[in-house]
């Protein structure tokens, strides 16, 4: 736990953008791993007993009972992370009306701005502090990513499209 400790100290130190760079340099271990000592830091008090760290973050991670609005929010939660699989990691914003809203099948930077507004009201609504999460980029990572090496997907073909756009505008 003091390593979780340590790197969250570390982490409000390098400010937001920095830190994978920063766990790169000095952290010999994946950022899964860093994350996982992080949250058992945070939510070490959880632990009832735990005979390794696979076992604790088992105990941590287990969904908590919720009741009212909070489970109505899980759910609807739950709803948008299948919408963000349905859309971005098996591709169906490629489908015609794949995205309801649009009658056309959007170019890559539309589908990535639909992913980036899913991403920010599933953060608006609370979604990765109701999963225990300290942050959206955390929640993502842990939870969603598939979702994560869609968003990297989507930025190259929008990297590429506005390259041939480019091209087409300088004939």
């Amino acid at each position: 736990m003091e390593c979780g400790r340590l790197l969250t100290e570390a982490k409000a130190k390098v400010g937001h953008g920095n830190w994978l760079p920063w766990l790169e340099a000095n952290f010999e271990f994946t950022p899964q791993w860093a994350r996982s000592c992080i949250r058992l830091a945070e939510r070490g008090a959880e632990i009832e007993s735990a005979v390794s760290i696979s076992a604790a973050l088992k105990q941590i991670a287990a969904p908590k009972a919720t009741t009212g609005s909070g489970s109505h929010r899980r759910v609807q939660h739950e709803h948008v992370e299948q919408e963000l699989r349905r859309l971005f990691v098996r591709g169906e914003w490629r489908q015609p009306r794949g995205i309801p809203e649009l009658d056309v099948i959007p170019d890559a930077p539309i589908a990535w701005a639909v992913l980036g507004v899913m991403l920010y009201h599933v953060n608006k609504a609370g979604a990765p502090t109701d999963f225990g999460y300290a942050d959206l980029d955390e929640y993502v990572a842990e939870r969603l990513p598939d979702v994560e090496n869609a968003w990297r997907g989507l930025e190259f073909e929008w990297a590429v499209w506005a390259e041939e756009d480019r091209r087409e505008h300088v004939r």
